[in-house]
């Protein structure tokens, strides 16, 4: 029982972070050139949105929809799960977010909205849509083809941007 007291967090992990990196990097290898529509499609989005056009909200609420299933899909279940086996709960969230979004997107029509929310939500977005730079300036190149709507991550920040230039559905 003793030698209980000579374990540490590390030996519990069940992979390294370096095996991450790598399936990380083969997911980006594999899904090259996806990330340069990915990336085209965030901007469009993102222009869409502060030119307050009307088919916006829709279109936000539709394409991420499809990122969410995406990333659901081709990263946590076909490739993740494969060190991880807690990953395919990450999976089924992923699709039920995604199913979320599609009900919003098709229940009540949405508008896009001015002031300060869309101002944020803008930054935001264009956090999301910068991640490949900032993973490569923080000293992680191996990685930098992680973009919005195709790896988790950058998926979520752009999520919660997009979000925040999409107002709540008017009426009851």
């Amino acid at each position: 029982m003793s030698e209980w007291w000579t374990y540490s967090l590390t030996d519990v992990l069940l992979f390294s972070p370096k095996i991450y990196f790598c399936l990380l990097a083969r997911y980006n290898h594999t899904i090259w050139p996806a990330q340069l529509s990915a990336l085209a499609a965030g901007l469009a989005l993102l222009g869409l949105g502060l030119l307050r056009d009307p088919r916006f909200p829709s279109l936000a609420l539709g394409a991420l929809a499809l990122a969410w299933a995406w990333c659901g899909w081709a990263f946590h279940w076909q490739r993740y799960s494969g060190i991880n086996w807690a990953v395919t709960w990450f999976a089924i969230g992923f699709f039920i977010q995604a199913a979320l979004l599609t009900f919003a997107a098709t229940v009540r029509p949405h508008q896009a909205i001015d002031g300060w929310d869309r101002q944020v939500g803008a930054a935001v977005t264009l956090v999301a849509l910068a991640y490949p730079l900032l993973v490569l300036l923080g000293g992680r190149p191996i990685v930098a083809g992680s973009v919005a709507g195709l790896a988790p991550d950058p998926t979520a920040i752009g999520t919660l941007g997009l979000i925040l230039m999409v107002a709540q559905p008017s009426g009851p």
